[in-house]
C-alpha cells in the first residue's frame, strides 16, 4: 500500500526532535531586538510616572475626590462638569506612563536630539499628554518652549478654580527643568473662550494669575 512520505516513521522521528530542539533554543537561547531610544523611552515613563504620583498628591491635598468610576487608575487627573463635551477614553489613554515613550518615539523619528529646542502647545484637556511630552524632554534633554490653551473638555483640567493645567504645571516644577508655560491663552473659540460661560473665563484668568503666567488675550 502507497504510504506518504511524511507518514513514515524516520521522518516523523525527525520532525519530532527538530521540533524540540526549536523549543528548547527558543527558553534557553532567547534573544532581545532593542529599538534605538529604548534608555530614554524607560526614562520618560519613570519620569511619567513620578509626575503622575506627585499631581495625585496634590490633588488630594486640595480636596478632592477620586471617582473610580471614571478614573479606573485613580490618577486624581480626571474631572467631569455637567454639560460639557469630551471623549474619557482619549483623556484615560494619555494617563498611561508609555505614553510617553510613544512620544519618544516621534521626537527620535523627527531627528530631534539632545540640547534641541521646540516649540510647544499644551491644552487643559490632556494634562497626560502634557505630562507624556515633558517626560519625554526631560528625558532626552530637549528644550520645551511652552504655551498653553488653558480651557478643557470634559474630563481634563476643567476645574478652573483649583486644578487648571496652570496649576498642574507649576507644581510639577520641582521634577522637570522646563515645565512652566512662557504664556496662556483663554483657549476654545478663537481661543478668546467663546463659547465658554463667563464664570470659566474668570476662573481661568485668575489661573494666570496666581501661577504668574502672562494672559494673552486679544
Amino acid at each position: 500500500m502507497f504510504r506518504p512520505a511524511i507518514q513514515r516513521l524516520s521522518v516523523l522521528l525527525f520532525m519530532a526532535l527538530f521540533c524540540a530542539l526549536m523549543v528548547f533554543v527558543s527558553i534557553y537561547f532567547p534573544t532581545r531586538d532593542i529599538k534605538d531610544g529604548y534608555d530614554y523611552k524607560v526614562q520618560a515613563a519613570q519620569y511619567m510616572e513620578k509626575a503622575m504620583n506627585k499631581l495625585k498628591k496634590f490633588t488630594a491635598n486640595e480636596g478632592k475626590i477620586i471617582d473610580s468610576s471614571f478614573d479606573p487608575l485613580k490618577t486624581g487627573l480626571v474631572f467631569f462638569k455637567d454639560g460639557l463635551e469630551g471623549n474619557l477614553d482619549s483623556k484615560l489613554t494619555t494617563l498611561n506612563p508609555n505614553f510617553a515613550a510613544l512620544v519618544v518615539d516621534l521626537f527620535l523619528d523627527a531627528g530631534l536630539k539632545e540640547g534641541d529646542h521646540i516649540a510647544v502647545a499644551f491644552t487643559g484637556s490632556m494634562p497626560g499628554a502634557n505630562i507624556a511630552v515633558l517626560s519625554a524632554c526631560e528625558a532626552i534633554g530637549i528644550i520645551p518652549t511652552i504655551t498653553t490653551s488653558v480651557s478643557a473638555s470634559n474630563w481634563g483640567a476643567c476645574d478652573y478654580s483649583k486644578f487648571s493645567w496652570l496649576d498642574f504645571e507649576k507644581t510639577l516644577s520641582e521634577l522637570f527643568k522646563y515645565s512652566r508655560s512662557k504664556a496662556a491663552s483663554i483657549g476654545k473659540g478663537r481661543d478668546i473662550g467663546i463659547g465658554l460661560s463667563e464664570n470659566d473665563i474668570n476662573e481661568i484668568i485668575i489661573s494666570t494669575k496666581r501661577n504668574n503666567i502672562n494672559l494673552i488675550y486679544d
